[in-house]
C-alpha cells in the first residue's frame, strides 16, 4: 500500500526531495520491498574539458552518475588534480553511493 492504494507486483515509486516521508504497509499479499536511498544533491553538469585539459577524461558513475574529472581530482578524498583514473586506487568507492570504480564508464565528448 502507498498513498493509499494496493500496488501490485513491481512497482517503483520516485520521490522528490520535497516529497513527505514514504510509508509502506504490507497488503494483502505480504510485502516484498527493496529501498534506495541515494544522495540528494543539485545536479551539476559536465563541461566538456578545455583544450588545456583535453588529454584528461572524465568518467561517470553507472549508478548514481557521480562524476570523477581527471584534470580536477577529488582533493576532499586524497586525490590530486591530474591524477589519472588507472591511478586511483581499486579500493576508490563513489563519494555519492559507494559504488565501486569498476562501475564507472568514461564519458565520450
Amino acid at each position: 500500500m502507498h498513498q493509499g492504494l494496493e500496488r501490485k507486483a513491481i512497482t517503483i515509486v520516485f520521490l522528490q526531495p520535497a516529497d513527505e516521508a514514504f510509508e509502506l504497509v504490507a497488503g494483502s499479499e505480504g510485502l516484498d520491498a527493496l529501498i534506495l536511498n541515494l544522495p540528494r544533491q543539485a545536479s551539476v553538469p559536465v563541461a566538456a574539458p578545455s583544450e588545456k585539459h583535453a588529454d584528461f577524461k572524465v568518467w561517470q558513475c553507472l549508478l548514481c552518475a557521480f562524476v570523477y574529472d581527471e584534470a580536477a581530482g577529488l582533493e576532499e578524498e586524497g586525490i590530486a588534480p591530474g591524477t589519472r583514473w588507472e591511478d586511483v586506487p581499486e579500493s576508490f568507492t563513489c563519494s555519492d553511493c559507494g559504488a565501486g570504480k569498476a562501475d564507472f564508464v568514461m564519458l565520450e565528448f
